[in-house]
């Protein structure tokens, strides 16, 4: 079983690589794709017999991934493509309410919630104050 090195694929980002390598029946497909699918990390395996091609992704390290494929199939593994990582989107700032519904049975326990949370960073509060 191949585990992740260096935290290469421990805190990574998910990427997808291909490997080549000479597949010539469906029990050897088969024996690798079982044993790529129980390696750390590894999401998906994609083996497709007529292109000789395997699709790995995951969070993994593609040259341990290589390093494993060649152990398996004992035959020359060519990596044909290693998709870079994909630049994160920035988050768009959202937006995000919650309502608390808290008895405050006097005045000064209210003001009291109230500097608290206005002096939380990076929130603004609204309190509704409703007294009977």
């Amino acid at each position: 079983m191949v585990k992740p090195a260096d935290g290469a694929a421990e805190g990574g980002a998910v990427v997808t690589v291909v490997y080549k390598v000479h597949l010539h029946c469906v029990q050897c497909a088969r024996e690798i794709q079982k044993r790529l699918q129980r390696t750390q990390g590894v999401q998906t395996v994609d083996v497709d017999i007529e292109s000789s091609e395997i699709k790995v992704k995951g969070r993994v390290n593609p040259t341990l991934i290589h390093e494993e494929v060649i152990r398996i199939s004992k035959k020359k593994v060519e990596m044909v493509v290693l998709q870079p990582k994909v630049a994160e989107e920035k988050k768009k700032d959202s937006t995000t309410t919650t309502t608390l519904k808290v008895h405050l049975h006097c005045s000064k326990c209210e003001n009291d919630l109230k500097s608290r949370l206005l002096n939380l960073k990076g929130k603004s509060p609204i309190i509704n104050s409703c007294t009977d």
